[in-house]
């Protein structure tokens, strides 16, 4: 009778071990077809902890289609924001299927038949695959035929490697090899991604176009089956990091909540008046500024405009450049971490007020065509190529202030917008990029950026962004801050540098003014 259990006992345990063994080598898969209103997750672990593992789904992978997402929606997680800022996405409405790193990182997004007898590199020794669907139609879900840590036959794969990572493409033998857009544009360090290059000094650069340059780059390599290719960053350094920018957006959500207008402290008030009596008091400059600031000041509070772009813009550079401390009263250590409490916001407002006056101490490119809105242009390149971190504000069409003042019939002053430019670099085409944090998009401070064109002969400049391929209108720009140690929320206001600083520029505005004069 022993001896009957000890068997039984041994032949169950064999059958339990042989269960497991079965449960371990089992591959994800979804039911076929999956359930309307399904959210589940089934996650994967590799052994021997391997850097990445390939990922291979079967030909019927099949979801119903939903629709790409390209940019964040009016309310965001933080994972969509992180998404956002590598991928270029934040998910797809409807059906989709989602895999994640081992680090909780996504990968990528697919609808539709995108991984039908695809192979995926995922970075890491795990995957988390995420299927979700919506209460209408279903199709075959998703079966995982093979995960391995070694490059499948037909494939080849490309290393891009960071300092403190190893990001991986799977490419399919006899195509050319592109460039990942996810890689685009990424910080590292003091320094933004521009382009990758082999061991043996072979750059390939990402396409800069001016409608659109998120576009793959293609390479001269074509792929071969079992080969890897290893690329590392060319990089562009930049003046300012992600922790020097704010993390929340520039929107009415922020800026205008529960208000008919701005948020405006009472004691910020009466600071604009101290500081434009300070700075414009004995100056020949009183009346045009001074008293437009003080009915603007007066004005401000009910203005309905959306976010402060400008403010954002100025403190930011301010706090870079060390003429103002936000981070104290918060108690914190970047910008990025500060929040939006009524205090920052009431100063934010009062910079973009004050950038009133400081703009006419700013270099202007008024006129394109113009040379001297080419030699404005080769300067601002030449002053990001330097170091220095640049003010930088625009307007669309034919609406700059001073061509409405001076050009009777060109049209209604339209709202301009500010960014910080904090970098620029010469591509392979000749075409001149400037790097740009921009207040109404989240990627800078999530450690990638939006960039401006400028073209090789410096005679047109563009910002996809905005206007797609058609060029920006007038700007004006500055990397001369010191004129604002008499305009401050802190200290003892000190007239002397706005006027140091206007001497400074008066050559600039004088030929732009004087320019479209005598265009009328």
């Amino acid at each position: 009778m022993k001896k009957l259990l000890s068997v039984l006992l041994a032949v169950a345990m064999i059958a339990s071990c042989a269960a497991l063994c079965a449960q371990g080598e089992a591959y994800p898969e979804s039911a076929h077809p999956y359930a309307d209103g399904a959210d589940e997750t089934w996650t994967y672990t590799h052994p021997g902890s391997p850097t990445a593992i390939f990922v291979t789904f079967s030909a019927q992978t099949f979801v119903e289609p939903g629709t790409i997402r390209f940019s964040l929606p009016e309310a965001y997680s933080p994972q969509e924001l992180e998404a956002f800022a590598l991928t270029g996405q934040t998910g797809r409405e409807g059906d989709r299927i989602e895999l994640y790193d081992s680090r909780g990182n996504l990968v990528r997004t697919y609808t539709g038949d995108a991984l039908a007898g695809q192979t995926i590199a995922v970075p890491g020794e795990s995957v988390t695959i995420r299927l979700v669907s919506d209460d209408s139609e279903t199709g075959y879900g998703f079966a995982v035929e093979q995960i391995t840590d070694a490059l499948p036959d037909g494939f080849a794969k490309v290393n891009y490697h960071l300092p403190d990572a190893c990001l991986g493409d799977v490419v399919s033998a006899g195509d050319t090899i592109t460039l990942h857009t996810a890689y685009a544009m990424r910080q590292t360090g003091n320094e933004m991604i521009v382009g990758w290059k082999t061991a043996q000094g072979k750059v390939y650069s990402y396409e800069n176009v001016k409608d659109d340059w998120t576009g793959r780059t293609k390479t001269d390599l074509t792929a071969e089956s079992g080969a890897v290719y290893d690329l590392y960053p060319v990089t562009c350094p930049i003046s300012m990091t992600s922790d020097d920018v704010y993390s929340f957006l520039n929107s009415s959500s922020v800026f205008n909540a529960d208000l008919n207008g701005y948020l405006y402290k009472t004691a910020h008030f009466r600071r604009v008046i101290t500081d434009n009596i300070a700075a414009f008091g004995l100056s020949p400059f009183m009346p045009v500024a001074a008293v437009i600031l003080t009915y603007y000041a007066l004005y401000w509070p009910t203005v309905d405009f959306t976010g402060s772009c400008t403010g954002i813009a100025m403190t930011e550079l301010l706090q870079h450049t060390g003429k103002l401390d936000l981070l104290s009263r918060q108690g914190v250590g970047t910008v990025r971490e500060l929040q939006p409490d009524e205090e920052l916001q009431s100063i934010i407002n009062f910079y973009a007020v004050q950038a009133i006056p400081a703009h006419l101490t700013c270099h202007m490119g008024i006129d394109p065509g113009s040379k001297d809105y080419s030699a404005q242009l080769r300067a601002l390149y030449d002053t990001l190529c330097a170091g220095k971190p640049v003010y930088f504000e625009f307007y669309l069409d034919e609406q700059h202030p001073m061509k409405t003042i001076f050009k009777p019939g060109s049209g209604e002053i339209s709202i301009g917008h500010s960014i910080v430019l904090t970098g620029a670099y010469t591509d392979a085409n000749g075409n001149h990029i400037l790097i740009a944090a921009d207040c109404c998009y989240p990627d800078y401070a999530e450690g990638t950026c939006t960039t401006l064109f400028i073209d090789p002969d410096f005679t047109e400049l563009y910002y996809p962004t905005w206007l797609g391929g058609e060029p920006l209108d007038g700007f004006s720009w500055t990397e001369d801050f010191s004129q604002y140690d008499a305009l401050s929320i802190e200290g003892t206001p000190n007239p002397l540098a706005w006027h140091t600083a206007f001497l400074r520029n008066l050559g600039s505005l004088t030929r732009q003014i004087f320019g479209l004069y005598f265009k009328r």
